[in-house]
């Protein structure tokens, strides 16, 4: 990456860490809410805490567990643990009945 100053002089821009934010835990099979499909989740878990020093990641199995996926029908779903099971939560439900209404 090159960038420049206000004066148009180059800096050197040092290398940018990649660090690894989440990881893929399970992959499921759950029903679409919309057309009863079998829809396919890969369930990733997010890391909250990350060593100062390395970049690497703390996991912990008490953060933010979830998976998106879009179905063919073009339902877009979500499925994310809730601390006590798993749910399914259709994020474009309007956009999808309110276009079929008209």
């Amino acid at each position: 990456m090159i960038q420049k100053t206000l004066t148009g002089e180059t800096i050197k821009s040092t290398l940018i860490h990649q660090w690894k934010t989440k990881r893929k835990i399970d992959t499921v099979y759950e029903e679409c809410p919309n057309c009863c499909r079998e829809v396919k989740f890969e369930i990733f878990e997010e890391a909250e805490e990350f060593d100062a020093k390395t970049g690497e990641p703390h996991w912990d199995m008490g953060v933010f567990v979830h998976g998106e996926a879009e179905c063919k029908c073009g339902a877009c779903l979500l499925i994310a643990d809730d601390m006590e099971s798993f749910k399914i939560y259709w994020l474009n439900e309007k956009k999808m009945i309110g276009g079929n209404e008209s």
